[in-house]
């Protein structure tokens, strides 16, 4: 392993599904960059449709795992993590990039309170339009991200871009559910960690950077997604369901949430430039849920 001789009990799993190979290999540098290098870095091939590859250089540091079906995101990670017996647990998005004191950070708080069952940080988005990265960063990241946040803060829910979970409390809650293949997954767990007592914590000095881009499709995607609607991505995402309310809201408040919410935060603190990004997030937004509520169970996106 590169970088420090300090290891970290802690297990990298990452879990790919036809992501390209300067997408894996951007995330797979970061996590061998780390100051506190992780004790071992699983990729999770998750039946993709091509080979994956991992140039020598970065290959012959972490571990692939090959899966011969798509077991869908939670299902992967589940089993990257049953091949580790680390004290810690951290999974990643193949388009984050951790910067290099992640690990140590999250190491050392989670360390200084056993009450934290699970800890995360600040997302950056960098590729895009400026006015595209700034919406998503005021509106969606400071919902789910909370990248407005100045100091540690609990939080219901930690989304699963970047997280640092501990093992004994991953195992006690049984994992990510696998019926969530492509979304949702992370705010499953969420729930579950806290309902045992556990809180999840934000600390925003933890930085990652976000190489998805932003674009008004993505953005409605990852909008639709918080109201509450699992839903397939372009191209790239694995295979699930169709469209369908994962947390049980009415069509009618998601629909309401995604038209109201964004317009009137952007109003109130007179970011009147992104009222432009608001308008097309909502409409393409409210046409995924309309696609959404007139597919049958059996139909996907």
């Amino acid at each position: 392993m590169r970088g420090s001789t300090d290891a970290a009990p802690v297990a990298a799993v990452v879990s790919v599904y036809n992501e390209s190979e300067d997408a894996l290999e951007r995330t797979l540098e970061s996590i061998l960059a780390q100051t506190m290098q992780a004790e071992r870095v699983v990729v999770v091939d998750d039946g993709s449709d091509r080979p994956l590859q991992i140039r020598d250089g970065i290959r012959r540091d972490v571990e692939v795992v090959p899966l011969s079906d798509n077991v869908g995101l939670a299902g992967a990670r589940n089993r990257g993590a049953r091949l580790t017996s680390t004290q810690y647990l951290l999974f990643l998005n193949c388009d984050v990039v951790l910067k290099p004191d992640w690990l140590s950070g999250a190491i050392s708080f989670i360390e200084s309170d056993s009450t934290v069952g699970a800890v995360s940080g600040t997302i950056v988005p960098v590729v895009g339009r400026e006015i595209l990265r700034s919406w998503r960063l005021q509106f969606l990241e400071t919902k789910s991200h909370r990248a407005g946040l100045r100091a540690p803060t609990p939080v219901t829910w930690l989304v699963g871009h970047a997280v640092l979970v501990r093992r004994s409390v991953f195992e006690e809650v049984g994992g990510f559910d696998e019926k969530y293949r492509c979304a949702a997954e992370d705010w499953d767990i969420s729930q579950r960690i806290r309902a045992l007592g556990y809180s999840l914590v934000h600390v925003p000095s933890l930085i990652a950077e976000s190489y998805e881009l932003a674009s008004i499709d993505r953005l409605a995607r990852k909008n639709v997604r918080n109201a509450g609607w699992d839903i397939r991505e372009n191209g790239m995402q694995r295979p699930c369901a169709a469209l369908q309310p994962v947390r049980r809201l009415p069509a009618t408040l998601s629909i309401f949430r995604l038209l109201g919410l964004g317009v009137a935060r952007n109003l109130v603190r007179r970011r009147v430039r992104l009222l432009p990004v608001d308008i097309a997030v909502a409409v393409r937004s409210t046409t995924l849920v309309w696609r959404a509520s007139n597919r049958s169970p059996s139909e996907s996106v």
